[in-house]
């Protein structure tokens, strides 16, 4: 119940802060990081992550960040502090068409 209520108010506080609409992101999945992966042949992606449970999307397991995002740094490092903790994340994402993995935009791990 606490986890759906954290939720709830992510959502309502992101439609306030944030210039998009709930309809803007095509996915809202929480867990905690199970695998980290970076690739530098990729270019304009960042970190990689997989979730348990398993981000299940048309754009496939993976979730990444790509290197454009404006917070770049700062989500990365909320990541990482996530997947060593073993805390759970929330991870706002966008799927991509034609491709394997899908694009973080929000991340918040707590």
């Amino acid at each position: 119940m606490k986890r759906l209520l954290n939720a709830l108010l992510m959502l309502t506080i992101g439609l306030f802060a944030f210039p998009y609409t709930a309809a803007a992101y095509d996915g809202v999945y929480t867990g905690t990081i199970t695998t980290m992966h970076f690739n530098a042949n990729v270019p304009g992606r960042g970190v990689c992550v997989q979730m348990n449970p398993a981000i299940n999307s048309p754009s496939g397991i993976y979730a990444c960040l790509p290197t454009s995002n404006a917070l770049y740094k700062e989500i990365t490092a909320i990541l990482l502090t996530g997947y060593a903790t073993g805390k759970s994340c929330t991870l706002y994402l966008i799927f991509t068409t034609g491709s394997l993995y899908n694009e973080i935009e929000i991340a918040q791990c707590e």
